[in-house]
């Protein structure tokens, strides 16, 4: 099983080697994190702070551009970045490199791609937390590619520190995740980058919660730790 890995290199991290389906993630990364979003996925990326209608059309007209603007801002980051990856003649990614500068948009907009999903499939804690094997074939691809966002999460994270080389903590190819970006991509009429798709989250904390999940069989494309569950969110 191909492994892949985020690695620190001089201003940033790098993301080398990477095979097609690690590119196809990424490419669904961008969609998802479209800040057009309509449903129950907008009310956790844009959540209204009260039930009072003055105040939440207050919160419309004067905080509502503003968290849309992020959203905008750091998916557009995520998209120009990938598309400067020196990519191979079989799509895979010879080098993506992420800029510090550009990580917490990475981190956010990883987020908004994660809670979509969690809202798309209606994916709650125990849903993230359930073995592989207890999960219908349906929730498999959805609940691996948020897992893999989430890897993705804590290997930026983890930047922070005095190194971020994936080592041990590479990420495994999601074994349900292709079949689920392709029925996505048949869904859209094209490729994953095809047609802009829209996030979910708070835009309002670009880092996620971080927590300890309890001991349990690893599904591929989890790294050593994970981000906050968004179902919990």
């Amino acid at each position: 099983m191909t492994v892949v890995r985020l690695r620190r290199v001089r201003g940033g991290i790098a993301a080398k080697d990477w095979p097609r389906w690690g590119a196809e993630l990424l490419e669904l990364l961008v969609r998802l994190a479209d800040p057009e979003v309509t449903g129950p996925a907008a009310e956790r990326i844009y959540p209204m702070p009260t039930a009072d209608l003055a105040e939440s059309a207050e919160w419309r007209r004067n905080v509502h551009p503003e968290l849309f603007s992020l959203v905008s801002s750091a998916r557009d980051i995520v998209a120009t970045d990938f598309s400067k990856s020196d990519r191979g003649a079989r799509g895979e990614i010879r080098e993506l490199v992420i800029p510090d500068a550009h990580r917490a948009a990475w981190i956010s907009a990883l987020q908004v791609a994660r809670l979509r999903l969690a809202s798309e499939y209606s994916l709650d804690a125990g849903t993230m937390r359930a073995p592989p094997d207890e999960l219908p074939d349906a929730l498999r691809g959805p609940v691996e590619i948020v897992d893999f966002y989430g890897w993705m999460q804590e290997m930026l994270l983890a930047a922070d520190g005095e190194d971020a080389d994936g080592g041990a903590a590479g990420a495994g190819e999601p074994e349900a995740a292709g079949d689920a970006a392709k029925g996505r991509r048949r869904k859209s009429g094209g490729s994953p980058a095809g047609k802009k798709q829209a996030p979910k989250q708070n835009p309002g904390s670009t880092s996620p919660k971080r927590q300890r999940k309890p001991s349990r069989k690893r599904r591929p494309g989890r790294g050593d730790g994970g981000a906050a569950d968004p179902g919990s969110a």
